[in-house]
């Protein structure tokens, strides 16, 4: 219904829900004529309103809803200004007069629906003719006569009314039937309006509204309050009317803020600074404003679900708290990256809290653009604050640190970011840190750091610092975990042992003397320095062993039929590969050039397939050995009593009763002294009545680092004359080019002799490669040219060998090892026999003057000497150096064929270099693999002479050197303690967690987000070194024959020396021995300490040297760290 103000001002209509609408019945809406034009006018303040007209005849229609007071007029009821009206009441069932509220009373009407509510009249409201909110009935209804309106009623309706609208310009309105308020009138003047209702409601400010509005009483009688409130409460309004936009605008306005910084009244006490944390009061503070009080509330908010959710997190169900003792797979598993996603989801609150604190602005940045990438329709932002401070936080700018200070982090979804520090890992370790303060059973990570820190000797300051922090246990609890991780080893150790009772040992094990030199800080009479003696021992599971390969009753047979008096010379030159030999040979010289000469590295992949495929021999599955240290002890294993009480302490450990092993053998692994040991034992032994007593379960095995190392010293032996100085040619000049004169040739140490026997025979390969080119190509260079450039020069574009196949190099690869590298080479440069024109071309009459060495005649060469000793002795270095980088490589890549192909010629080159020790150890393996053993123990013993802790190709290790690994930790864990092998400490804490302790080394750093460090040592640039030597070869014609050469130290022929001796009688008398006393195969005295390696670690390496593998990657070999020994 329209209303106007003395007929000229429309009043505006009043904007109904639409919540309403759906109680209310929607007829169609009868026509009604137009009201008159009409003239805006300006309500006045005067007490008297002005009288109401309503041209249109209606009715009050009001039908009863949810949404309270909602009207509808309808025709045939004229209302006058004026006089009350009747109106009907259906929750009362009585009629009332109603009042215009304004003071004026409209005459009553028999046609007011009788079955709604009742409704007073606002002078103020129009009711529209027809709206989709409100609808008409079909036709009047006619209502009775209903008696007037109270007095008292009127009056509260006149009071609510008075001045809402006073000082508000109310506009023309056009159409009877509007609905809303015309957009003219301001939003400004429509608060006015709802803030003096809302006053004249009885709510004084807007806070009392609010909080009647929000109260946590339920509303039961008008259900359009739940409903409305509900609507706001779940966000189902538009976006900007929801109440975290409600809360944004009042945080955020500006009559909220204030010029002081916010005094969070509400923070708790621990949350205090710390001269408040105790006080008996909180400090006053003045009435916040709006945003001060928001924000005090919020941060109160953001606590309680902090502490919520850290509740959470304590679940035990989640993984982060562990009130059982833990184990080393419990440790060993525990991933940093698992957790920070768990934290992340479980604790969004608290991580998002300290992520905000760790991720500056322009790591913020970074991360917008990297997810740029992947959501192209988002356009990152920067939340860079133009500050100083900001500025000044910015700690990974690119412009301010080094390239190298960068790390890649990689997120779940494969991406990588780089930054200079994992900001959300050390948000992980800290929120880590937290828990362990606050609940002392979160418990795996303080003790992972622990264990790294007394793995690195900390000092128990470090200790006491980190405990305090959160982030490690303390000393005295890293020890206690020791001894409980002890008992998680033993536990498997019985596991291990109690296999054997049903079937034969599936492991063999190793052991090694370990020495170290106690030093007494203070020295006195009683108190000096003293050189600890023991025995490390290791346990490794047998892989790929086929059944029935471990019973010891077909060995035994053989061995006591004594059928190894049939081995020959004839059968071990027999069981040479020679082929075998030549074709992988040629392959080594093939990597080297494809390794050097980079024109040529398109051929890599298939060089590589050859090693893999077409000359594998007994490639080894690729697979992670099972590996278990055992109990160290104080007991001498260098005497064989001492092996003896070293096998019955392992059986021990393991739980195992004699009885269990009376029909399996079990691979005992050492090295050349510890076998020897073992036979000695075995012959004192075989008068006893069991087979358990008398060892019988026991197969000696020979190692293989040992043996590479003893390969080594008979390369330096033979080729190291303490009669030439270093300006003379052979390995000491070269040494010397080199400037690595500190080399010690009598002890030989490993790595060094390592480096000089690769770097050397990489020179001479490269420079016999560079001589063949030039001599099929006929192009020279200059004699100053470097070697690696000249080989580039000749396989470069427009070079002679520019467009060089793998056919084409692999013949030139070929002449180089029939030249240089095959056994005959040696023979052929003696000059006795003419030679072959199709190896070595033309033969030269006279060659030029040697700058290289003295010419002297041998006193037992004929008058005239027709070859080339300095030949002779060249290519005698370079097929050893190519026997022992093939023994490195082949071990490296896991092909224990190729390693025994090698071992086949050893049998004779230990015996000419007079390793007899190893000389004879490999007739003792002759024996046993071409005559005692079943092919099936062979077999077990082949997939088994290897190990790889890690799983990686190209990480297989020997057996021994694993052991000298652990021996090294247990010897700097023992620096520590001035303790004895035998000291449960050593015995329990240390040496039974080293499988841990070598897993957690290169587990930790990777857990922390560094970068996974690739183990290997830095692979120093070897181009000048190889440059240097091959000006020297090509300067003074070192790979050339040059007739009529001598020096003055001539290099024997090692495999035809030991061939002969062999021949001459040291075969029958080491079978004949092996036969009467096959267990005493030296002949050296008893426990006499073998003449060609080293008695103890300490005369071997330094004490500070790790025993570090030689792994195969991409082709190349290199030194690396012993990795992931699980």
């Amino acid at each position: 219904m329209s209303t106007h103000l003395d007929g000229e001002h429309p009043q505006e209509s009043v904007q109904h829900s639409q919540d309403a609408a759906s109680d209310s019945p929607s007829p169609s809406p009868s026509p009604s004529p137009s009201p008159p034009p009409t003239t805006p006018a300006t309500r006045s303040n005067s007490p008297v309103p002005p009288s109401l007209t309503y041209p249109h005849p209606f009715a009050l229609y009001h039908p009863p809803g949810p949404f309270g007071n909602n009207f509808q007029a309808y025709p045939a009821t004229p209302l006058q200004l004026g006089s009350p009206f009747p109106w009907h009441s259906s929750a009362s069932g009585s009629s009332q007069t109603g009042s215009t509220g304004s003071g004026f009373s409209i005459p009553p009407s028999p046609h007011i629906h009788p079955t709604h509510r009742s409704y007073s009249l606002d002078a103020g409201f129009a009711f529209p003719y027809s709206s989709p909110t409100f609808a008409m009935p079909s036709a009047p209804v006619f209502a009775p006569q209903l008696s007037p309106v109270s007095d008292d009623h009127t009056d509260i309706e006149r009071a609510f009314v008075s001045g809402i609208f006073d000082n508000i310009t109310l506009p023309h309105l056009r159409s009877h039937r509007a609905s809303t308020w015309p957009t003219s009138i301001s939003q400004e003047d429509r608060i006015l309006v709802v803030l003096r209702a809302m006053r004249h409601a009885g709510f004084t400010t807007l806070g009392d509204l609010l909080a009647v509005l929000f109260a946590p009483e339920r509303y039961n009688v008008h259900q359009s309050i739940i409903q409305s409130i509900t609507s706001f409460l779940q966000s189902k309004t538009k976006p900007g009317t929801r109440p975290g936009d409600i809360i944004e605008l009042m945080y955020t306005h500006r009559q909220s803020l204030s010029s002081v910084s916010p005094m969070f009244p509400s923070l708790p006490r621990y949350a205090r600074a710390p001269s408040l944390r105790l006080a008996v009061h909180a400090p006053e503070s003045t009435i916040p404003t709006g945003h001060d009080a928001l924000l005090d509330w919020a941060l109160a908010k953001v606590l309680s679900q902090v502490n919520t959710e850290v509740m959470q997190l304590l679940d035990p169900a989640l993984g982060l708290i562990s009130r059982h003792e833990i184990t080393w797979d419990e440790m060993l598993a525990f991933s940093m990256s698992d957790k920070q996603e768990l934290i992340a989801e479980a604790a969004p609150a608290l991580f998002a809290v300290l992520t905000t604190v760790a991720v500056n602005d322009r790591a913020r940045a970074k991360l917008e653009r990297a997810a740029g990438v992947k959501m192209t329709a988002r356009r990152p932002q920067s939340s860079r604050a133009n500050s100083p401070v900001a500025d000044s936080l910015d700690t990974d700018d690119s412009a301010a640190q080094p390239d190298s200070d960068m790390e890649d982090i990689e997120e779940p979804d494969g991406s990588v970011l780089k930054l200079q520090r994992d900001l959300w890992l050390a948000t992980t370790v800290v929120i880590l840190a937290l828990l362990s303060v606050r609940y002392r059973y979160v418990i795996v990570f303080p003790t992972l750091i622990g264990l790294f820190l007394f793995m690195h000797h900390a000092h128990r300051n470090l200790y006491r610092i980190f405990g305090r922090l959160g982030f490690s246990v303390s000393y005295s609890t890293v020890i206690r975990k020791l001894h409980t991780l002890t008992e998680d080893s033993e536990r498997r150790l019985h596991e291990w042992g109690a296999i054997v009772e049903h079937a034969p040992p599936p492991y063999s094990i190793a052991f090694d003397n370990i020495n170290q030199m106690q030093r007494a800080w203070r020295k006195t009479f009683g108190h000096l320095d003293e050189m600890q003696s023991g025995t490390a021992s290791t346990l490794i599971l047998l892989e790929d062993v086929p059944p029935g390969a471990m019973d010891a009753a077909p060995l035994l047979r053989n061995m006591s039929a004594g059928i190894c008096r049939s081995l020959t010379v004839k059968d071990m030159l027999k069981d040479i590969d020679r082929q075998h030999i030549r074709n992988v040979g040629i392959t080594a010289v093939m990597r080297q050039c494809v390794k050097y000469i980079p024109r040529l590295k398109h051929h890599h992949v298939a060089v590589e397939e050859l090693f893999s495929s077409k000359y594998a021999k007994h490639r080894l599955r690729l697979r992670k050995s099972g590996i278990e240290t055992l109990s160290c002890s104080n007991i001498d294993e260098s005497t064989t009593a001492g092996t003896g009480d070293v096998l019955d302490d392992i059986i021990n450990q393991l739980g195992i009763k004699a009885e269990w092993l009376s029909s399996g053998l079990m691979f005992v692994c050492g090295d050349q002294l510890t076998v020897d040991r073992l036979r000695k034992l075995k012959r004192y032994r075989s008068k006893t009545k069991t087979e358990f007593a008398r060892n019988e379960w026991t197969i000696p095995i020979i190692q293989l680092w040992h043996m590479k190392w003893a390969l080594q010293k008979a390369i330096v032996r033979l080729h190291w004359s303490p009669d030439i100085g270093k300006d003379i040619f052979g390995l000491r000049h070269d040494v010397h080019v080199l400037r690595r004169d500190k080399f010690n040739a009598t002890k030989c140490d490993f790595y060094p002799a390592h480096h000089i026997i690769q770097d050397r025979f990489d020179a001479l390969v490269l420079e016999s490669i560079r001589w063949l080119c030039e001599e099929i190509s006929g192009v020279s260079f200059p004699t100053d040219m470097k070697l690696l450039g000249a080989l580039e020069r000749y396989f470069a574009v427009g070079g002679p060998f520019a467009t060089c196949t793998f056919d084409r190099l692999r013949d030139i690869a070929t002449k180089c090892y029939d030249r240089y590298l095959c056994m005959g080479c040696y023979d052929d440069a003696r000059g006795f026999e003419p030679r072959d024109p199709q190896i070595y071309g033309p033969n030269p009459t006279q060659g030029p003057t040697p700058a290289s060495g003295d010419d002297v005649s041998d006193a037992t060469s004929p008058p005239r000497f027709m070859g080339d000793e300095a030949l002779m002795n060249t290519v005698s270095f370079m097929r050893l150096a190519y026997w022992y980088t093939e023994f490195c490589n082949a071990t490296a890549e896991g092909d224990i064929g190729r390693v025994l192909e090698i071992i086949k010629l050893l049998r004779f080159t230990f015996w000419g270099t007079g390793s007899t020790n190893y000389g004879n150890e490999l007739l003792e393996m002759a024996c046993n693999l071409l005559k005692e053993f079943p092919p099936d123990l062979t077999t077990a013993l082949l997939n088994n002479y290897l190990v790889n802790p890690s799983g990686l190709p190209g990480h297989w290790h020997e057996i021994d050197l694993l052991q000298e690994h652990f021996n090294f930790w247990l010897k700097q864990l023992f620096n520590a303690k001035s303790v004895d092998f035998d000291s449960a400490f050593l015995k329990e804490a240390v040496s039974l967690n080293l499988r841990g302790f070598s897993t957690l080394r290169d587990c930790l750093t990777e857990l922390f987000g560094i970068g996974k460090h690739s183990g290997r040592h830095t692979n120093a640039s070897v181009i000048a070194d190889l440059n240097a030597l091959g000006l020297h070869y090509r300067t003074d014609h070192i790979l050339q024959f040059c007739p009529g050469r001598t020096q003055s130290h001539r290099v024997i022929n090692e495999f035809s020396a030991g061939l002969e001796k062999l021949r001459s009688g040291q075969l029958e008398t080491f079978i004949t021995r092996t036969l009467f006393d096959r267990m005493d195969i030296n002949s050296v005295a008893l426990d006499t300490p073998r003449n060609d390696m080293p008695t103890s670690d300490s005369e071997s390496m330094a004490p500070e040297q790790m025993a570090n593998p030689i792994v195969m990657r991409d082709g190349f070999t290199t030194l690396h760290s012993f990795s992931h020994v699980h």
